[in-house]
């Protein structure tokens, strides 16, 4: 049982899984933007996300202390705090419902979701409260050790609601409310599957009910762990609603779906490292309260892995960017390549500042990771006001910029800038290393795979236009990315190869461990 628990099996049960959510994620992405277009894909978006960004606030601090609170707790203990999270998602639900039935017979409502029908928002609304529920469960499996089968339930519910689709838009019957509907059926059968399988194999409670100690007990948790991040949490509500408001208001559905397809890109480059974050933030929780920081350290170091592993892929799509546009959303989106080419290169970031935080809430630094969040926000805020505004009301006419590619530009200028600052405070205040080698670290795996990349597309278009193939259909599109990805992996093992530094995995213990598991089967 402890094989299929510990650190190293769970970690590769999270990026197989997540490698094969890749495929059907770039599946589902070609599906949705060429069934739904820019227009109704910005539509639903942007519900979508707002309505996330509300929920967040009316639970601020929730999910993470729950999930500390998993990693801490078995037992009656643990079933308080699973009572309490998923009240709290209900009853915050039924709050924003209510909301939304009040502000829909005023002018409030036109100023806060712009071009947005009522009906379409209601649905937004359920798809962001079922994505917390099922958030909910994700902590639970993974602080309580039980993360490979719940890996496996998910990735088999999406095979189906990625093949629901596939048959819908095949059928010419994939539009936004159908869309809507399978995507919220998905994620309500996910959550319940999961949920009653994890109550089955966690044997929580046993028939006991929590006593009035054990709820006051996550409460004090919740207060003590949470606080903190309440100012951050407020802050970031503004500022996250204040950019999608922004986009739409000032660059419309169209420029909000090719702001989505980049996303979505981004999401698909970034699962290759989202879903080992709580596992990071279990060991290193649990070895803190060890007092083990050496292993802290360990962990940390371990973060150039997944964080090389996301560049590799985030610098090629950023290059090929065009290619993928078109690929993935059809002539409607083929304006979109600059856009989709600067959210590539965002999860690079993204999974710098998802590891490196948890570092901070695992040794319980949520104050400092939160002041870095609000200064980088309202630094965010400003330079957003200042690229979209001005294009509104035809002040600024940037020939490369557009709604979407600036809103893109905001969030790479801010997350930059998040990134080092927390990797300053963090590995020399929290461990008292170093912070320079941190920042070589990123220059290099941001440079380098980058300028591999140019060379590699470079080369293979050097050959595919010289043998007097022009690229102008799906088929020729994709044969032009796959060639330029094989020139490109190429080129990256050689850099491997020369500078195994990037990546600090022991090729020769991996082989060798291979070699033995072969003669066991053969």
């Amino acid at each position: 049982m402890q094989r299929f628990t510990s650190f190293k099996f769970r970690l590769v049960v999270k990026f197989l899984s997540n490698a094969i959510s890749a495929i059907l994620g770039v599946l589902s992405i070609n599906i949705t933007t060429r069934a739904l277009g820019p227009g109704s894909l910005g539509q639903f978006d942007f519900t979508s996300q707002t309505s996330q960004i509300v929920l967040s606030l009316l639970t601020i601090g929730l999910g993470t202390s729950f999930y500390n609170w998993m990693c801490r707790e078995q037992g009656v203990r643990a079933l308080a705090g699973i009572l309490t999270y998923f009240g709290w998602i209900l009853f915050s639900t039924i709050v924003f419902f209510s909301a939304i039935a009040l502000l829909s017979f005023s002018q409030i409502y036109n100023l806060f979701w712009p071009n947005i029908p009522t009906f379409i928002l209601y649905l937004g609304v359920l798809y962001a409260s079922l994505t917390y529920f099922n958030h909910g469960i994700a902590y639970w499996a993974d602080g309580h050790a039980h993360t490979s089968g719940y890996e496996i339930m998910k990735l088999s519910i999406n095979l189906v609601r990625t093949l629901v689709l596939l048959v819908l838009f095949l059928n010419q019957r994939l539009d936004l409310l159908v869309f809507f509907v399978v995507q919220n059926l998905s994620l309500l059968t996910s959550f319940l599957i999961s949920g009653i399988w994890l109550w089955k194999v966690s044997k929580i409670g046993r028939g006991q009910l929590p006593s009035r100690d054990d709820f006051f007990a996550f409460f004090s948790h919740l207060r003590s762990f949470g606080s903190p991040l309440i100012a951050y949490g407020i802050i970031g509500f503004f500022a996250e609603y204040f950019d999608s408001w922004i986009l739409q208001y000032a660059g419309g559905s169209v420029q909000q779906g090719f702001f989505g397809l980049g996303t979505r890109l981004g999401g698909v480059i970034f699962l290759f490292s989202s879903a080992l974050t709580p596992i990071f933030t279990r060991e290193i929780a649990i070895s803190i309260q060890a007092k083990d920081f050496s292993q802290v350290r360990s962990l940390i170091y371990k973060v150039r892995i997944p964080v090389a592993i996301t560049s590799f892929a985030g610098c090629f799509a950023a290059v090929n960017s065009d290619l993928l546009s078109r690929i993935l959303g059809g002539a409607s989106f083929a304006d979109a390549g600059f856009t989709v080419g600067l959210l590539c290169l965002y999860p690079v970031y993204q999974t710098f500042g998802q590891l490196i935080g948890s570092l901070f809430y695992g040794s319980g630094h949520t104050k400092m990771y939160s002041n870095v969040g609000i200064v980088v926000m309202f630094l965010g805020a400003i330079l957003a006001a200042s690229l979209l505004l001005p294009m509104k009301f035809g002040y600024l006419d940037l020939i490369f910029l557009t709604g979407s590619s600036a809103m893109a530009v905001k969030l790479l200028v801010s997350q930059f800038i998040s990134i080092n600052l927390l990797l300053y405070f963090g590995v020399r205040r929290i461990l008292g290393q170093s912070y320079l080698p941190w920042f070589f670290f990123q220059t290099e795996v941001i440079f380098i795979p980058t300028s591999l990349a140019y060379i590699a597309k470079l080369f293979f278009d050097s050959i595919y236009s010289g043998a007097g193939i022009a690229t102008n259909s799906f088929s020729e599109f994709s044969f032009a990315l796959f060639g330029n990805g094989c020139c490109y992996a190429v080129l990256i093992l050689i850099f491997i190869w020369l500078r195994p530094e990037i990546i600090p995995i022991d090729a020769r213990k991996i082989v060798t461990q291979l070699r033995q598991r072969m003669k066991l089967y053969f």
